[in-house]
Protein backbone atom coordinates (compact mmCIF):
# COMPACT_ATOMS: atom_id res chain seq x y z
CA UNK A 1 0.00 0.00 0.00
CA UNK A 2 2.68 2.18 0.24
CA UNK A 3 2.56 3.18 -3.51
CA UNK A 4 0.72 4.87 -6.20
CA UNK A 5 -2.70 3.13 -6.72
CA UNK A 6 -3.38 3.74 -10.56
CA UNK A 7 -1.30 4.31 -13.27
CA UNK A 8 -2.18 7.15 -15.24
CA UNK A 9 -3.44 5.58 -18.61
CA UNK A 10 -6.32 5.98 -20.73
CA UNK A 11 -8.27 4.22 -18.82
CA UNK A 12 -6.36 4.87 -15.71
CA UNK A 13 -5.02 1.43 -14.27
CA UNK A 14 -5.02 -0.09 -10.89
CA UNK A 15 -1.40 -0.77 -10.05
CA UNK A 16 -0.58 -4.28 -7.94
CA UNK A 17 -1.00 -2.16 -4.64
CA UNK A 18 -4.06 -0.39 -6.04
CA UNK A 19 -5.53 -4.03 -6.80
CA UNK A 20 -5.03 -5.35 -3.33
CA UNK A 21 -7.42 -2.27 -2.41
CA UNK A 22 -9.96 -2.97 -4.79
CA UNK A 23 -9.23 -6.83 -3.06
CA UNK A 24 -10.34 -5.23 0.30
CA UNK A 25 -13.23 -3.26 -1.18
CA UNK A 26 -14.92 -6.79 -2.77
CA UNK A 27 -14.14 -8.24 0.50
CA UNK A 28 -16.59 -5.36 1.70
CA UNK A 29 -18.97 -6.07 -0.11
CA UNK A 30 -18.99 -9.65 0.45
CA UNK A 31 -19.23 -9.16 4.16
CA UNK A 32 -22.30 -6.81 3.26
CA UNK A 33 -23.80 -9.87 0.96
CA UNK A 34 -23.43 -12.46 3.62
CA UNK A 35 -24.75 -10.32 6.32
CA UNK A 36 -27.54 -8.95 4.72
CA UNK A 37 -28.66 -11.89 2.50
CA UNK A 38 -31.97 -11.26 1.48
CA UNK A 39 -33.12 -9.66 4.09
CA UNK A 40 -32.52 -5.88 3.82
CA UNK A 41 -34.68 -4.08 1.42
CA UNK A 42 -32.68 -1.00 0.85
CA UNK A 43 -34.46 1.22 3.30
CA UNK A 44 -32.72 0.27 6.45
CA UNK A 45 -28.85 0.71 6.58
CA UNK A 46 -26.77 -2.38 7.63
CA UNK A 47 -24.56 -1.15 10.69
CA UNK A 48 -21.17 -2.40 10.25
CA UNK A 49 -18.96 -2.35 12.90
CA UNK A 50 -15.22 -2.61 12.11
CA UNK A 51 -11.87 -2.75 14.49
CA UNK A 52 -9.12 -0.67 12.41
CA UNK A 53 -5.95 0.96 13.51
CA UNK A 54 -5.10 4.79 13.27
CA UNK A 55 -2.74 4.44 10.31
CA UNK A 56 -4.89 2.72 7.68
CA UNK A 57 -7.72 5.13 9.12
CA UNK A 58 -5.27 8.00 7.93
CA UNK A 59 -4.17 6.74 4.39
CA UNK A 60 -5.50 4.10 2.81
CA UNK A 61 -8.81 2.49 4.36
CA UNK A 62 -11.43 5.62 3.18
CA UNK A 63 -10.07 5.74 -0.12
CA UNK A 64 -11.22 1.81 -0.24
CA UNK A 65 -14.35 2.02 1.29
CA UNK A 66 -15.74 4.98 -0.55
CA UNK A 67 -17.42 3.26 -3.43
CA UNK A 68 -19.05 0.81 -1.06
CA UNK A 69 -20.22 3.49 1.67
CA UNK A 70 -21.11 5.44 -1.80
CA UNK A 71 -23.45 2.75 -3.61
CA UNK A 72 -24.76 0.49 -0.40
CA UNK A 73 -26.81 1.19 2.36
CA UNK A 74 -24.75 1.03 5.36
CA UNK A 75 -23.45 2.95 8.52
CA UNK A 76 -19.82 2.77 9.46
CA UNK A 77 -18.89 1.94 12.97
CA UNK A 78 -15.01 2.44 12.93
CA UNK A 79 -13.83 1.44 16.00
CA UNK A 80 -9.76 2.51 16.60
CA UNK A 81 -7.72 0.04 18.11
CA UNK A 82 -3.94 -0.76 17.63
CA UNK A 83 -2.93 -3.10 14.63
CA UNK A 84 -1.89 -6.15 16.96
CA UNK A 85 -5.34 -5.56 19.10
CA UNK A 86 -7.65 -5.37 16.36
CA UNK A 87 -8.21 -8.99 16.34
CA UNK A 88 -9.56 -9.18 20.17
CA UNK A 89 -12.10 -6.81 19.21
CA UNK A 90 -13.51 -9.54 16.54
CA UNK A 91 -12.54 -12.38 19.04
CA UNK A 92 -15.06 -10.92 21.63
CA UNK A 93 -17.73 -10.35 19.16
CA UNK A 94 -17.43 -5.84 19.30
CA UNK A 95 -17.08 -5.82 15.33
CA UNK A 96 -17.52 -8.25 12.53
CA UNK A 97 -14.17 -7.07 10.10
CA UNK A 98 -10.90 -6.03 11.54
CA UNK A 99 -7.87 -4.96 10.23
CA UNK A 100 -5.25 -6.30 12.03
CA UNK A 101 -1.33 -8.01 11.85
CA UNK A 102 -2.37 -11.22 12.69
CA UNK A 103 -1.88 -13.87 9.97
CA UNK A 104 -3.83 -16.42 11.48
CA UNK A 105 -7.75 -16.38 11.19
CA UNK A 106 -10.09 -17.02 14.23
CA UNK A 107 -12.37 -19.93 14.76
CA UNK A 108 -15.63 -19.13 12.32
CA UNK A 109 -14.01 -16.44 10.22
CA UNK A 110 -11.93 -15.66 7.40
CA UNK A 111 -8.53 -14.00 6.88
CA UNK A 112 -6.80 -12.47 3.68
CA UNK A 113 -3.49 -11.01 3.59
CA UNK A 114 -4.25 -6.98 2.59
CA UNK A 115 -0.35 -5.94 1.84
CA UNK A 116 2.36 -3.39 4.07
CA UNK A 117 2.41 -0.18 5.09
CA UNK A 118 6.48 0.90 5.42
CA UNK A 119 7.25 3.20 8.61
CA UNK A 120 9.74 5.69 8.21
CA UNK A 121 11.79 7.30 11.06
CA UNK A 122 11.95 10.63 10.51
CA UNK A 123 11.71 14.34 12.18
CA UNK A 124 12.11 18.16 10.71
CA UNK A 125 15.42 19.15 9.50
CA UNK A 126 15.55 21.25 12.78
CA UNK A 127 14.65 18.94 14.94
CA UNK A 128 17.55 17.23 13.18
CA UNK A 129 20.19 19.59 13.58
CA UNK A 130 18.98 19.83 17.29
CA UNK A 131 19.25 16.58 18.03
CA UNK A 132 21.31 14.51 15.30
CA UNK A 133 24.13 17.30 14.48
CA UNK A 134 26.77 14.25 14.28
CA UNK A 135 24.12 11.63 12.26
CA UNK A 136 21.72 9.27 14.17
CA UNK A 137 23.63 7.59 17.00
CA UNK A 138 22.67 5.23 19.60
CA UNK A 139 23.80 8.29 22.43
CA UNK A 140 21.98 10.99 20.41
CA UNK A 141 18.70 9.18 20.40
CA UNK A 142 18.69 8.64 23.90
CA UNK A 143 17.96 12.42 24.35
CA UNK A 144 15.56 12.47 21.40
CA UNK A 145 11.94 12.34 22.53
CA UNK A 146 9.79 10.27 20.06
CA UNK A 147 5.79 9.88 20.51
CA UNK A 148 3.74 6.95 20.51
CA UNK A 149 -0.13 5.94 20.25
CA UNK A 150 -0.75 4.66 23.65
CA UNK A 151 1.52 3.01 26.19
CA UNK A 152 0.88 -0.66 24.57
CA UNK A 153 2.64 0.68 21.11
CA UNK A 154 5.75 -0.28 20.72
CA UNK A 155 6.51 0.58 17.04
CA UNK A 156 9.28 3.16 17.79
CA UNK A 157 10.56 0.54 20.75
CA UNK A 158 11.19 -2.34 18.59
CA UNK A 159 12.73 -0.20 15.30
CA UNK A 160 15.14 1.41 18.24
CA UNK A 161 16.40 -2.00 19.84
CA UNK A 162 16.69 -3.67 16.49
CA UNK A 163 18.50 -1.12 15.08
CA UNK A 164 20.40 1.08 17.60
CA UNK A 165 20.33 -1.28 20.23
CA UNK A 166 18.50 0.61 22.54
CA UNK A 167 16.16 -1.06 25.28
CA UNK A 168 12.41 -0.43 25.65
CA UNK A 169 11.60 2.74 27.65
CA UNK A 170 15.22 4.32 27.03
CA UNK A 171 14.61 7.17 25.09
CA UNK A 172 11.94 9.91 26.04
CA UNK A 173 8.64 9.37 24.64
CA UNK A 174 5.20 11.23 24.20
CA UNK A 175 1.86 9.59 24.10
CA UNK A 176 -0.67 11.14 21.56
CA UNK A 177 -3.73 9.27 20.15
CA UNK A 178 -3.41 10.38 16.78
CA UNK A 179 -1.61 9.30 13.45
CA UNK A 180 -2.31 12.51 11.97
CA UNK A 181 -0.82 13.96 15.33
CA UNK A 182 2.23 12.63 14.58
CA UNK A 183 2.60 14.34 11.27
CA UNK A 184 2.05 17.56 13.11
CA UNK A 185 4.30 16.82 16.06
CA UNK A 186 7.19 16.14 13.52
CA UNK A 187 6.41 18.71 11.42
CA UNK A 188 6.54 21.41 14.30
CA UNK A 189 10.05 19.83 15.43
CA UNK A 190 8.79 18.53 18.74
CA UNK A 191 9.42 14.79 18.47
CA UNK A 192 11.13 12.38 15.98
CA UNK A 193 8.34 9.25 14.71
CA UNK A 194 7.98 6.66 13.08
CA UNK A 195 5.20 7.52 10.29
CA UNK A 196 3.89 5.30 7.51
CA UNK A 197 5.62 6.42 4.14
CA UNK A 198 2.30 6.82 2.70
CA UNK A 199 1.63 9.07 5.44
CA UNK A 200 4.17 11.96 4.49
CA UNK A 201 4.69 11.10 0.89
CA UNK A 202 4.26 14.86 0.10
CA UNK A 203 6.18 16.23 3.34
CA UNK A 204 9.27 14.13 2.34
CA UNK A 205 9.25 15.02 -1.01
CA UNK A 206 8.96 18.68 -0.40
CA UNK A 207 11.84 18.45 2.29
CA UNK A 208 9.88 19.47 5.46
CA UNK A 209 9.89 16.06 6.63
CA UNK A 210 13.55 13.93 6.49
CA UNK A 211 14.53 10.10 6.98
CA UNK A 212 16.89 9.87 9.91
CA UNK A 213 17.54 6.34 8.50
CA UNK A 214 17.66 5.64 4.74
CA UNK A 215 17.26 2.18 4.14
CA UNK A 216 15.99 1.42 7.45
CA UNK A 217 12.44 0.82 8.03
CA UNK A 218 9.64 -1.14 9.88
CA UNK A 219 7.23 -2.91 8.10
CA UNK A 220 3.78 -4.04 9.19
CA UNK A 221 2.17 -6.49 6.89
CA UNK A 222 -2.22 -6.06 7.76
CA UNK A 223 -4.73 -8.84 7.29
CA UNK A 224 -8.06 -8.64 7.02
CA UNK A 225 -10.52 -10.53 9.35
CA UNK A 226 -13.56 -10.83 8.74
CA UNK A 227 -16.88 -13.13 10.49
CA UNK A 228 -17.64 -16.28 8.65
CA UNK A 229 -21.68 -15.86 8.49
CA UNK A 230 -23.58 -19.46 9.50
CA UNK A 231 -25.49 -21.34 7.07
CA UNK A 232 -29.15 -21.06 8.09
Amino acid sequence: MDSPLLVRTVPPRPTEQGQKLLALLRQVELLEEEWLGDEQTGSTPLLLSLAVNADSLATWLLPALSSVLSDSPIRLNLQVEDETRTQERLRRGEVVGAVSIQPQALPSCLVDQLGALDYLFVASKEFAQRYFPNGVTRSALLKAPVVAFDHLDDMHQAFLQQNFDLPPGSVPCHIVNSSEAFVQLARQGTTCCMIPHLQIERELNSGELINLTPGLFQRRMLYWHRLRRKAA
